[in-house]
């Protein structure tokens, strides 16, 4: 029985470290670009992340207000350039995919199509 509770443990810590690191940066992102809002009271940073043997290259797209750490709200693989635009103070255009800053994370694994 203690052996089970360890386990138990163990399964738990490795969980709650995955899920606190999926609003990370991995430490080789690149800062590309940052757009402040238009009334500036958010800004986005665009990062590169060139990827490695086991992960593709990547953007991400972190909102933050001035001086705090920031979210990720945008992440997208197999993509290295990122058009950037704010559709109003609570919403903002990245490569044509209209993000809430307060709503749920775009993530996407497809590769994007040619023009």
């Amino acid at each position: 029985m203690k052996h089970i509770k360890s386990l138990v443990l163990a399964v738990n810590i490795i969980m709650i470290a995955l899920l606190t690191s999926c609003n990370s940066l991995p430490k080789t992102a690149k800062y590309i670009h940052s757009y402040p809002s238009p009334t500036g009271e958010y800004i986005l940073d665009i990062y590169f992340e060139p990827g490695n043997a086991t992960v593709d290259y990547t953007t991400y797209g972190i909102i933050r207000n001035e001086g705090s750490k920031g979210k990720i709200i945008y992440k997208q693989y197999h993509l290295e350039e990122s058009d950037v635009y704010w559709v109003d103070e609570e919403t903002v255009s990245i490569n044509d995919i209209q993000i809430k800053i307060h709503g749920k994370i775009y993530e996407s694994y497809e590769y994007p199509e040619e023009n």
